[in-house]
């Protein structure tokens, strides 16, 4: 059985999509705002955001997950193997683009974005 955090960090994943696909919801992470990327890498990681925020999206409507309202730790711990299969092909990737600082600093966002969920599940409305 996967553990609150456990489920929350797969579900921090609705991570690092891009800024203008979903703005201002609690799974956003910042990516593109908060780590500085040359115009090439920049260009990459929309891509890749790009592709995550299409995946959640249908894995969202799935499980019934609300991206504007509280997080319910019940349907992301169902949708929990999907979003972490997401999660897992969108670090491989940001690796892949970003040097080891810019990484750290991305799995950073993932960590205080899964910080929020998690805050959020817990605070009544």
């Amino acid at each position: 059985m996967l553990t609150l955090t456990a489920a929350l960090l797969a579900g921090s994943l609705c991570l690092a999509v891009p800024q203008d696909a979903r703005a201002g919801n609690i799974y956003d992470t910042p990516v593109l705002k908060r780590i500085k990327l040359d115009p090439g890498q920049r260009a990459r990681v929309r891509k890749v955001l790009k592709r995550s925020d299409r995946e959640l999206a249908v894995i969202f409507r799935k499980y019934g997950i609300n991206p504007n309202a509280k997080p319910e730790f019940a349907k992301l711990r169902r949708a929990s193997s999907e979003l972490q299969a997401v999660e897992t092909r969108e670090k491989r990737k940001m690796k892949a683009i970003m040097s080891r600082d810019q990484y750290r600093a991305y799995l950073d966002l993932l960590q205080q974005t899964a910080a929020r969920i998690i805050k959020a599940t817990r605070t009544r409305p």
